[in-house]
């Protein structure tokens, strides 16, 4: 059945969320970064990819693949 999740095995231990400190905006989009001087658009770079990151994990939580 699409959609249906499937335990196979038992729940893995708990993942931490990532802690974003970059001072980056998120917001959906990892720029390309070109030259130097471009220290906010790496910092949103990291800031999207720790949002991205933590929305995954707490889908995993969520389904009880992984432990809080």
């Amino acid at each position: 059945m699409a959609g249906t999740l499937i335990p196979r095995g038992k729940q893995q231990a708990t993942i931490a969320d990532l802690t974003d400190n970059s001072g980056g905006t998120a917001d959906s989009t990892v720029a390309a970064v070109s030259g130097s001087g471009a220290d906010a658009t790496i910092n949103n770079n990291f800031a999207d990819l720790t949002a991205k990151i933590n929305a995954l994990i707490a889908a995993l939580e969520e389904y009880g693949i992984v432990a809080r």
